[in-house]
């Protein structure tokens, strides 16, 4: 049997027109701010109560700056500034019960510290110092996020070590503080109904490579670690670095060193399918639209900004940053205000805005299902793959996710997928993993076709990581 006796190609895409790209508004220059070192910028974080965006002012690794930028959503003018450590790094809010902004706190990475302030005084009210485990001047906290008894704080030292804030004593809390194991990082973390998760990186054993994933910790015991990347001896060294919750409760985790995609996690943290980028090796920061319609990626190495349908999980635009306005570099991490997208540029001293953004709409989405028994399996580990719908099913594998079709059906998986089997209704088919130390961190990719009465759909793609 052929696949093409599944019926007729595929009239239209599976989703809707494609949106109108954004268009550069404007900059926020930053140049001055600080102590007089380069007013580089690193994390924003932007809090629509008050309709600010909170810019941390890093400088560079010459000059450590020590400030957060304080803008002005509707004007896009800095405001003031909010004296920090040395380098920071990302910032975070926490709420009240009623969903009023409380305080913030920032990450400093050389100091090794996070300061607290007021939100509606702007007053410091604690510079917190962070153990230093290996005696190196610094745990170098990286990522932070409101929960526990205040703010969570990963660290970039190796240690493994996540810290919390306390903001009623206004110092670090031991006895909450936990360790990610194995000598890894933790990037910019999410936090999600008390659960924690975690983008983490680490060295291969050689030293020689990294390795990045996601590690969940959910009433205090971690309940998912994984790898999505991972390579020895090529000079690249994948790492967790930035997640975003879409409104169906799923995650995008997003890494550099990644290569051309991210990932789509369940709500519980369990990998899903990856979504392909136009182009580059990883992202470092992402952010997610008020209304959960938008995603934007920032491709630090790259120069790139994406923007992606949070609807329909496409790329819309892939915008160079060294092409637009007075062309910027390094695009660190993102933050959505008032109907724009706000850009930090971290070789530059500013703030890149974007307006006129699109307004995605629900597409016709995918048929039927497809099930992994395991999309994390361990070296020789088996993984069965079942797809289920109406009518002929068959289910497809490749080695790739480059967008293909096959007798006229769209498919996310490619360039040239093999077709594994069908079935009346549903159709199985197990592997079993290469158990060799390099078939770490491959990603294989499956997709089902289901003949819907005649009109073939695909099923929503699958990926499995082999531990």
């Amino acid at each position: 049997m052929s696949i093409r006796l599944l019926g007729p190609s595929l009239a239209a895409g599976l989703l809707c027109a494609a949106a109108s790209a954004q268009t550069f508004a404007h900059d926020v220059p930053l140049s001055g701010l600080g102590n007089g070192n380069p007013a580089k910028p690193f994390g924003i974080t932007a809090e629509p109560v008050t309709g600010v965006l909170y810019v941390a002012i890093a400088g560079d690794f010459l000059g450590n700056n020590e400030v957060v930028a304080v803008i002005d959503g509707a004007t896009d003018t800095v405001t003031g500034t909010i004296p920090a450590g040395l380098f920071p790094e990302d910032v975070a809010v926490a709420y009240d019960a009623a969903g009023q902004p409380t305080v913030a706190a920032v990450t400093n990475s050389t100091s090794g510290s996070v300061t607290v302030w007021d939100v509606a005084t702007g007053t410091v009210l604690a510079d917190v110092a962070l153990p230093d485990p290996f005696g190196w001047g610094s745990c170098y906290p990286f990522g932070i996020a409101a929960g526990g008894p205040g703010f969570w704080v990963t660290t970039f030292d190796g240690s493994g070590m996540v810290y919390a804030v306390d903001t009623g004593t206004l110092q670090a809390d031991p006895g909450a503080a936990f360790d990610l194991g194995g000598g890894r990082s933790g990037g910019r973390l999410l936090v999600a109904g008390g659960d924690l998760f975690i983008p983490s990186s680490g060295f291969t054993p050689t030293w020689t490579g990294g390795e990045g994933g996601l590690i969940t910790r959910r009433g205090g015991a971690v309940t998912a670690d994984y790898v999505v990347a991972s390579q020895d001896g090529t000079g690249l060294f994948p790492a967790g670095q930035d997640l975003v919750r879409l409104p169906d409760g799923r995650l995008i985790l997003g890494g550099t060193d990644f290569g051309p995609r991210l990932y789509l996690l369940a709500p519980d943290g369990t990998l899903e399918r990856t979504l392909r980028l136009s182009r580059g090796g990883g992202v470092h920061g992402l952010a997610i639209s008020p209304d959960g319609k938008l995603v934007a990626a920032c491709d630090l190495a790259g120069n790139t900004v994406f923007l992606l349908d949070a609807l329909n999980l496409v790329e819309l635009s892939a915008t160079d940053t060294t092409s637009v306005g007075l062309g910027y570099a390094q695009p660190n991490d993102a933050a959505f205000l008032n109907g724009k997208l706000y850009v930090s540029c971290q070789a530059n001293e500013e703030v890149i805005v974007f307006d006129g953004l699109p307004n995605p709409v629900p597409g016709a989405g995918y048929a039927g299902s497809l099930v992994l028994s395991d999309p994390t399996p361990g070296r020789g580990g088996t993984v069965t793959a079942t797809v289920s719908g109406p009518g002929t099913v068959a289910l497809l594998v490749a080695l790739d996710d480059q967008a293909s079709v096959v007798s006229g059906v769209a498919l996310d998986i490619g360039p040239t997928p093999t077709l594994a089997g069908w079935g009346a209704g549903s159709f199985s088919r197990s592997w079993t993993m290469p158990a060799a130390a390099g078939a770490r961190g491959v990603n294989l990719f499956a997709q089902g076709v289901v003949d819907a009465s005649g009109s073939p759909r695909p099923t929503a793609p699958r990926v499995a990581v082999i531990q």
